[in-house]
């Protein structure tokens, strides 16, 4: 039930990052993580889905520091996650570009 309800919320969290409805998106995403399984692997993959996801929506409102912590809480979970470690990238950049 935990699967089918956290993949459930991650969809809808996605919709609503395409429909660029960052807050609903970042609810969704927030529900999602808690909703992550009960296996050790599942879950952390799972919550680090849903922080990915955060962090987006984050970046989306120029909330860049608090983006970039939650790909950090990815990375806390899945060291090295190469996605997470990609966006902090992407931040840095961008907070080059307004200095």
């Amino acid at each position: 039930f935990r699967r089918v309800l956290f993949r459930s919320l991650n969809e809808l969290a996605y919709v609503f990052l395409k429909k660029k409805e960052w807050q609903r998106s970042i609810d969704a995403y927030t529900n999602a993580e808690a909703a992550a399984s009960f296996t050790p692997e599942r879950r952390d993959y799972e919550r680090c889905v849903s922080f990915r996801g955060i962090g987006y929506d984050l970046v989306e409102l120029g909330r860049l520091d608090d983006a970039e912590a939650a790909y950090r809480k990815c990375l806390a979970i899945i060291p090295d996650e190469p996605k997470s470690l990609g966006e902090i990238e992407y931040i840095k950049e961008q907070r080059k570009k307004t200095t």
